[in-house]
C-alpha cells in the first residue's frame, strides 16, 4: 500500500486512535482491534509508548472485574488488555476518568489505516460473501379457486386455469 502521511509519531498516534474510535462501530471490528493492538506492541517495543497504569474495565467481559493497561502514545491514551505481567509492575490508578477525551485527530480513516497496515504489516483478509437471494415465487391463489359468480351449469363448465369459464362448441 502506499501511505500518503509519514510515520511519525504524531501521525501514528492519531491513526491508531481512528481505528479505536471506527473498531466500536464496525460490524467486523476484529481487523481494526488487531492494528491497534499491534501497532501499540510495536510502539512499546520500540520505546516509543509507555505503560502507564491499570485502570478497571468498564466492560470485564464474563469476570467481575478486569483490568486494561493505560497507554500513552504522544498526546493520545489508549487501553489493551492487561498481561499477567503487568499486575505485578504497574499500578492501579482505580476506575478510568470519563471527562478526559483524546485530542480531535486531523487524518483521514482511509490514510490512518493504510499508515497503520504498513506500520504493523497486517493486511486485511478479503473473504468471498455470495449476498444473491434467489427470487421467491408466490403461487396465485386464484388459480385454484372458481369465481363465485360465474355457474358452471349455465354456462358450460370450468376452466382448470381458474381463468374463467371454457365455452362448449355448440
Amino acid at each position: 500500500m502506499t501511505v500518503t502521511i509519514e510515520p511519525t509519531l504524531r501521525n501514528l498516534s492519531e491513526a491508531i486512535f481512528i481505528a479505536n474510535r471506527h473498531a466500536k462501530t464496525a460490524t467486523d471490528n476484529r481487523y481494526l482491534y488487531q492494528l491497534k493492538q499491534k501497532a501499540i506492541e510495536k510502539l512499546l517495543e520500540k520505546g516509543l509508548a509507555q505503560k502507564i497504569g491499570l485502570h478497571y474495565s468498564p466492560n470485564p467481559g464474563r469476570s467481575v472485574s478486569r483490568s486494561d493497561v493505560l497507554v500513552q502514545i504522544g498526546d493520545y491514551f489508549f487501553h489493551i488488555p492487561a498481561k499477567p505481567e503487568d499486575y505485578k509492575t504497574l499500578p492501579h490508578l482505580g476506575s478510568r476518568d470519563q471527562d478526559f477525551k483524546n485530542p480531535r485527530p486531523t487524518i483521514r480513516r482511509g490514510e490512518a489505516l493504510s499508515l497503520l497496515a504498513d506500520f504493523t504489516g497486517l493486511q486485511k483478509e478479503y473473504t468471498v460473501v455470495r449476498s444473491y437471494k434467489q427470487p421467491k415465487y408466490v403461487q396465485s391463489v386464484s388459480r385454484c379457486t372458481r369465481s363465485p359468480m360465474t355457474s358452471t351449469y349455465l354456462d358450460g363448465g370450468y376452466s382448470p386455469y381458474g381463468v374463467g369459464i371454457i365455452k362448449r362448441k355448440s
